[in-house]
């Protein structure tokens, strides 16, 4: 009975009829909508119009401002000739004889002509000049030198920085106090702050590796140094860390003191025993047999990584060579002698698969870490940085020389071209100066009254052209005028239409928020109705496995 009650209960919640409906919502927002955005299509496409008008007028209102600078322009430029007129007038009224004037302007001509030949002359000078200067053009050469310059820099720029990299490690290495500190230059401080956060660590970090390693002091195992570094490599100044949380948290100790090139972290777990290493059979021995570990943690990490049992030490790179391709192994190493330079060079001979090998060298020098004692390393470094210092200044000063070699060609070059373009101008003038002076009329005394009465009717036409230009300005100052007060109407016009504009866009932002509200409503109901639905397929369900039960007790 209690399900039966629930049941029409909910019957009855879901047969009362829905209040709202989207669509009449919808179709009512848009009937009220309508109206207003055809008044705001209708109001953009008028202001668009007084725009484009507006437009219009600022075009003619500047046509008329250049007709009016040109009508000024005009009036200056007969005031002008109207002064040059009565200047002429003035020296034909004084000048008594015409036969002077034409004998001073032959002079004149004579002499410019003079003038003329010898600027032909110089200009043809210069411009053979400036031909045999190209031609001679030393950039040919200096700009491949300065390229050769340019590229020993970049060689030796970085040369330098690794060999003054290398002096402070040799000269921290040397300090003998304290042998980590000869692991890089943060060694020390990356050591004090993993003490500081050893509670941080499940178990503390192992590191640098390079400080539970020593090399034998047999005279024979000292000899191979630079090979048992370059088998260990980049490991005698890694950490090791037995798991990924104490690899996180060393990472970021890490990052607070190298930018870039930090050193590497191996995560492997630590075992209180070391492995065992077969011994070796072989007739060269290997760089296992050379080394003594303090830690059996980074005996295994070296054992597992670099294989140091694995490579052979030879006394020469065919020797190693031969044993390579005969004896499974993953290389030998060697020192040999350079004929060329005479300096010590390491051979790394690798086994490709099967009997294959490879032979390359390797570029270590010096000893970084396991030697005993730093000052040949440290003297020898002083000496490779003086001769880089000196190599480097002799560089830039030979960059120097080709750059004031080159800027003084440019220079030199400049100059000439200045002056064959001045010499030029002057030919031009000259030609000008002589086509003005040929142009003399046959002048007759006799006629210098005609003359007179043609200027001064010249000068009444100049004249009545400056009345006309100023008439015309004060029309077209007057129509400016009326422009301008045009232009503004259609301005404001425009602003007040934007105005209402706005005001409509506000109507339809309230007409939209009100039906927000309804329609959030709506979409309330829609959601009660569909749990007032389910409820009542619960309680059906429900009441008909009552009734089964019922039906099979009875």
């Amino acid at each position: 009975e209690k399900v039966s009650k629930r049941k029409e209960q909910y019957s009855q919640r879901l047969a009362q009829p829905a209040e709202i409906d989207q669509k009449s919502l919808n179709r009512k927002m848009k009937d009220e909508m309508t109206p207003i955005n055809d008044q705001i299509k209708a109001k953009r496409a008028e202001r668009r119009e007084v725009l484009q008008q507006l437009k219009n007028f600022i075009s003619q209102e500047s046509k008329l401002q250049r007709e009016v600078s040109r009508s000024k322009k005009c009036i200056s430029r007969n005031q002008k000739r109207i002064q040059s007129f009565k200047k002429e007038i003035r020296g034909i009224e004084n000048n008594k004889s015409r036969n002077k004037e034409k004998q001073k302007r032959e002079e004149q001509r004579n002499q410019a002509e003079q003038e003329l030949q010898k600027l032909r002359t110089s200009e043809k000078e210069g411009k053979e000049k400036m031909e045999e200067m190209r031609r001679n053009n030393p950039m040919k050469e200096i700009g491949p030198k300065l390229s050769r310059l340019n590229q020993e820099m970049k060689f030796l720029n970085p040369k330098l920085v690794g060999a003054k990299n290398n002096l402070s490690h040799y000269e921290r290495a040397n300090g003998g106090g304290n042998r980590l500190a000869s692991f890089g230059r943060y060694s020390v401080q990356v050591d004090q702050e993993i003490q500081r956060n050893r509670r941080r660590f499940r178990k503390l970090p192992l590191g640098p590796l390079g400080q539970f390693i020593k090399v034998k002091s047999d005279q024979e195992n000292q000899k191979h140094l630079l090979c048992i570094e370059e088998c260990l490599g980049r490991f005698m100044d890694a950490y090791v860390c037995d798991n990924y949380h104490d690899s996180g948290i060393l990472k970021g100790i890490l990052k607070k003191f190298y930018s870039r090139f930090s050193p590497m972290i191996i995560t492997q777990r630590e075992r209180d025993q070391t492995y065992k290493v077969p011994a070796n059979r072989e007739r060269l021995p290997n760089i296992y047999s050379m080394l003594e570990f303090t830690n059996p943690w980074a005996h295994n990490v070296i054992v597992d990584q670099c294989k140091p049992e694995r490579w052979y030490v030879s006394s020469s790179g065919n020797e190693g060579y031969d044993f390579v391709q005969r004896v499974r192994c993953n290389g030998a190493m060697a020192m040999e002698k350079d004929a060329r330079s005479g300096k010590n060079l390491g051979v790394k001979v690798q086994r490709t698969g099967g009997s294959g090998a490879i032979r390359s060298f390797f570029g270590r020098e010096r000893v970084k870490y396991l030697a005993l004692d730093y000052t040949i390393q440290i003297k020898e470094t002083k000496a490779e940085i003086h001769n880089l210092d000196q190599k480097l200044k002799q560089v830039k000063k030979e960059m120097f020389g080709l750059q004031r070699e080159r800027k003084n060609y440019d220079k030199g070059l400049s100059k000439l071209e200045e002056q064959w373009n001045a010499t030029v101008k002057s030919i031009r003038k000259t030609e000008q100066k002589i086509e003005e002076l040929s142009i003399v009329e046959d002048e007759d005394p006799s006629g210098e009254l005609d003359m007179v009465a043609a200027i001064r009717s010249q000068i009444d036409n100049c004249e009545a052209e400056i009345e006309r230009s100023k008439e015309k300005i004060e029309t077209e100052t007057e129509q400016l005028k009326k422009l301008k007060t045009k232009a503004e109407i259609k301005k404001n016009r425009a602003g007040e239409i934007k105005q209402e504009c706005e005001e409509l866009e506000g109507k339809i932002q309230d007409i939209e928020a009100k039906y927000v509200g309804l329609i959030e409503e709506m979409t309330r109901k829609k959601a009660a109705k569909k749990k007032n639905a389910e409820k009542l397929k619960k309680f059906v369900d429900l009441e008909n496995q009552l009734t089964q039960e019922v039906e099979s007790k009875r």
